[in-house]
């Protein structure tokens, strides 16, 4: 009887080792994926509006509700601290970097995370006259918008749509690549 017990909990021991240990390979897998996307930043076209970039940064976010693996943001940052973001996603069912998905920005708005952390908000305005809140999901390879709000900008934003801000990180060369969580935001 003795034995069966040991040789049960060792099993379970080992059932939960080699759990953690997938687990561990896959961020693994997943960042180096993210890592080579992060270094070579400078070769992709951002889309952008401006003269060039001043720099690059990074940011890890989840665009779906049942997403274990981050969507990697990499922005060129204009010379007046716009954004110009391509989207990664890494793909474990066909082991490979999804890139680039569909390109965003954020001239003339503002972009964060819902209230669960999972998805993305784009705050916008075209300057004059009309703004909106866009709601940013990935499904599949592909990113969808749904309108959460629509309006004039006249300064009326509807402020009880939480939001938690997306913590960009500058790239620097030789500078270990972390996933690092967001702070809240909480409709302010």
């Amino acid at each position: 009887m003795k034995r069966r017990i040991w040789l049960l909990l060792a099993i379970m021991i080992a059932a939960v080792f080699t759990v953690s240990t997938a687990e561990e390979v896959n961020e693994d897998t997943y960042m180096s994926y993210y890592r080579v996307a992060i270094k070579e930043c400078d070769r992709y076209d951002y889309i952008d509006y401006g003269d060039g970039a001043v720099g690059y940064q990074y940011a890890f976010v989840y665009l779906s509700e049942d997403d274990t693996i981050p969507t990697l943001l990499l922005a060129e940052v204009s010379p007046d601290q716009v954004r110009y973001i391509k989207v990664f996603q890494y793909s474990p069912e066909e082991k490979r970097l999804l890139e680039p998905l569909q390109p965003l920005n954020e001239y003339r708005a503002w972009l964060n995370t819902g209230k669960d952390g999972k998805g993305l908000l784009l705050w916008y305005s075209d300057g004059a006259y009309d703004a909106g809140i866009l709601e940013i999901r990935l499904v599949g390879e592909t990113l969808e918008y749904r309108d959460l709000w629509k309006g004039a900008n006249d300064g009326n934003w509807p402020m009880d749509i939480p939001r938690t801000d997306i913590n960009w990180i500058d790239v620097q060369k030789g500078v270990e690549i972390v996933f690092v969580s967001e702070g809240t935001h909480d409709g302010q």
